[in-house]
């Protein structure tokens, strides 16, 4: 990424990790939580248990 300030222009370097559904899982279900919803969007729709989605949105309650 290319930032430009006041100093002029410098770059940033940032790394992004992305999960599987089933290591979200987990790290949820390791910090005491439970999962009650899966979504593959912002549609009310459950999703299928796989990794076919490029956004997760999940309902869990501690």
């Amino acid at each position: 990424m290319k930032v430009i300030d006041k100093q002029g222009q410098r770059e940033q370097t940032h790394s992004i990790r992305m999960y599987s559904i089933s290591e979200m899982i987990a790290i949820l279900e390791n910090s005491n939580f439970v999962v009650q919803k899966l979504f593959g969007d912002f549609t009310i729709s459950n999703v299928r248990f796989n990794n076919d989605y490029r956004r997760l949105q999940l309902v869990a309650q501690k």
